[in-house]
């Protein structure tokens, strides 16, 4: 086990999350110790950090606040760490056996495949109203890209759809290329729409025709 190498206090919340009263009782100090990388101008480092957070109580509904919610599991690595490694599998497409094999022998983990297919979980969960307020936000704007391509998911078919309004990406996976999977999350769309030639994209109400399914992307 690592001597601790670095402390950090959490700015505490003045205000409750649930009802924003800031009318409150102290509570104690809760910490959190994960292993985390630390980026500087021309390196990484690994350090084994405490959080330390204060907590209150709401007088007003009851609600116990002040450890945000990525930090209430008590896991072993921090959210830096998961980051670099979500770039690495995503923004650099690397393999993510290779990524286990650079951070055993980088970091001197002891790390698994089935550790870091709980980081991307964990981000999966933590980014999902992100996602949600990304998708929305393509809906009900004026302009909308949309395809869909196979994928092969350990070795069963399936496919992912894209849509993008120039600005922003939102990709989606389905078991099949039914129609339906687009109709229904671009119900609510009234701006125009490019696809390729796939039917599925005819049957989506676009305002005074405007939808354009003859443009290739």
């Amino acid at each position: 086990m690592r001597h601790m190498e670095k402390i950090i206090k959490w700015e505490h919340s003045r205000t409750c999350p649930a009802c924003n009263r800031s009318y409150y009782l102290k509570g104690p100090e809760r910490t959190r110790t994960f292993y985390d990388i630390f980026f500087g101008h021309h390196s990484l480092k690994i350090r084994l950090v405490k959080y330390v957070f204060k907590t209150s109580t709401c007088r007003k509904c009851g609600k116990h606040f002040g450890i945000p919610d990525r930090f209430q599991p008590n896991y072993k690595y921090g959210w830096n760490l998961i980051a670099y490694f979500i770039y690495q599998i995503v923004g650099l497409c690397i393999p993510q056996r290779t990524v286990v094999q650079n951070f055993n022998r980088l970091f001197g983990f002891e790390l698994n495949r089935s550790t870091l297919s709980n980081m991307k979980t964990r981000a999966a969960d933590y980014y999902k109203e992100t996602k949600q307020q990304i998708l929305e936000r393509i809906v009900h704007g004026n302009l909308v890209h949309a395809d869909e391509t196979r994928a092969n998911i350990k070795g069963k078919s399936a496919f992912v759809w894209i849509l993008t309004s120039f600005h922003e990406v939102y990709y989606f996976l389905s078991e099949s290329r039914e129609g339906e999977t687009a109709q229904k999350i671009l119900a609510d769309f009234k701006g125009v729409l490019v696809s390729d030639f796939f039917t599925a994209y005819d049957s989506i109400n676009c305002p005074q025709q405007r939808c354009l399914t003859q443009m290739s992307i």
